[in-house]
């Protein structure tokens, strides 16, 4: 694939391997002087390939990028942290402090700059509900409350406000004149779609390789069910413990990767040692859909 895109000329001397491709990547970014620049998305898959066959493709993306010939981006969910910072990454977490932990296990350790998608500004949020609606000439009623009401159930994640945006629209030009007001917006609120949308949400991002991913959906699951507004990892890891939920033999480590994992899916929001729900519906959702909690964990570990 790299050859087709940056030279499909030598698509036909694969058989020559790496060394091919090492020179591809030096005549075609001259040496250096000009560095080609790759992007690479839905990577999780190819990285977990890739280690297993002791990272061939990677430590060529890294000899080219040392060499100054590539600079790239690479975007995906679970693996890429395996990709930046080894396979063990392990925090530890505590009332009284901790520290992360590495392992080198990847020929990219350290060398790129991990950028996690944070939620929009007020403004941009604003902006990016508003200016479709208006470019389509639909009426705003009370516009401020309704900006107001959508900031806070989406928080500014840009996939919630873009739902939001669609329903609106679609409350919109089903009246004459096309308008939306407060009472959309809370009908959006209360819909079954709303419900059905982000339990989807949730089950789809707590999967790997298809099968749910026990500690990451148990984690939910107790913090839904407690009366705390926020936890720590530490939390996350006692309530784990007293339900006897499978930790295996670094708990804490298991722990941090999977409300790690949550919060990269938007599950939950992380913020200065804290975890708390990313959206405040989240949490009745959770618990309607799953009100019995020890059944829930029955359910997913046996036990």
């Amino acid at each position: 694939m790299l050859t087709h895109r940056i030279d499909i000329k030598r698509e036909l001397r694969l058989e020559m391997g790496a060394k091919n491709i090492q020179y591809m990547f030096e005549r075609c970014s001259h040496g250096g002087a000009k560095p080609l620049y790759l992007f690479f998305d839905e990577v999780d898959r190819l990285i977990d390939v890739d280690a297993a066959r002791n990272w061939q493709f990677f430590r060529l993306l890294a000899w080219a990028k040392d060499a100054e010939m590539i600079r790239f981006v690479v975007a995906g969910y679970r693996s890429i942290s395996r990709l930046v910072y080894g396979q063990n990454e392990h925090r530890s977490e505590s009332r009284e402090g901790g520290g992360v932990q590495r392992t080198s296990d990847t020929p990219l350790l350290l060398a790129l700059e991990p950028i996690t998608l944070n939620p929009l500004s007020r403004k941009e949020a604003d902006v990016l509900l508003i200016e479709p609606l208006k470019s389509t000439e639909v009426q705003i009623n009370n516009e401020q409350e309704v900006l107001n009401r959508v900031w806070k159930a989406t928080t500014g994640y840009p996939f919630l406000v873009q739902f939001f945006g669609q329903r609106l629209f679609k409350a919109a030009v089903e009246r004459e004149p096309q308008s939306i007001g407060v009472d959309d917006v809370v009908a959006v609120e209360e819909s079954a779609e709303l419900r059905e949308f982000l339990e989807t949400h949730f089950i789809e991002n707590t999967l790997q390789n298809g099968i749910p991913v026990v500690q990451e959906r148990v984690c939910a699951f107790l913090f839904a069910h407690s009366n705390a507004s926020s936890w720590i990892e530490q939390d996350f890891w006692e309530a784990c413990r007293s339900h006897h939920v499978p930790l295996g033999t670094d708990p804490l480590g298991t722990i941090h990767r999977a409300v790690k994992s949550l919060a990269d899916a938007q599950v939950l929001h992380y913020s200065h040692g804290r975890y708390s729900f990313a959206f405040p519906v989240m949490r009745p959702i959770l618990t309607s859909s799953y009100p019995d909690v020890n059944k829930a964990i029955l359910a997913l570990t046996g036990n």
